[in-house]
């Protein structure tokens, strides 16, 4: 019969043997429970229990990051929150990318708010008109680009010497 290894839980090489009888286990049961009475019983081999949220070994305690006092607000963040974007900023940002000529139109009336009011938004209508009136001036040039090519098409003579039609025109008598 093969020899069973009876040196308990630590393990083949350890430097405990079986004839101490420290961990002795009944012949052939090799997983049979260990004796309540030895060292180690219960835990795992080499691992004391595991240490729980307190300070770790060599680190000291921990900083209190429980209820503090808190940090408290931001310089200026609790007046930030207090204040308003004035709706005619939104409006004109919006309106500058549907409606260009609204955009500028709204621009205009939401900067003469915004010198009174007191309100947020002056950056916001600032950016709404600059691309109103960039949208505007590229429909604009558009248009007249547009005109131009018609009256340039309209201009040119055929190929054939004839008219588009192929054939005879309406003036043709």
């Amino acid at each position: 019969m093969p020899e069973q290894n009876t040196a308990g839980t630590r393990g083949p090489n350890s430097s405990e043997s079986a004839a101490s009888g420290a961990d002795a286990r009944p012949e052939g049961q090799p997983y049979a429970q260990a004796d309540a009475q030895a060292p180690g019983a219960g835990q795992a081999p080499g691992y004391g229990s595991a240490p729980g949220y307190g300070a770790a070994a060599g680190y000291g305690a921990a900083p209190g990051y429980g209820a503090s006092a808190g940090y408290g607000a931001a310089p200026g963040y609790a007046q930030a929150a207090s204040q308003r974007t004035n709706v005619l900023a939104i409006i004109t940002m919006i309106a500058a990318f549907l409606m260009p000529v609204a955009g500028i139109i709204t621009g205009h009336l939401s900067l003469r708010e915004l010198r009174t009011s007191g309100e947020q938004g002056q950056g916001l209508a600032k950016a709404g008109l600059i691309l109103s009136y960039v949208f505007t001036a590229l429909i604009v040039i558009i248009t007249i680009l547009f005109v131009i090519l018609l009256f340039w098409m309209s201009s040119i003579t055929p190929v054939h010497g004839g008219d588009w039609h192929g054939g005879t025109s309406l003036y043709d008598s």
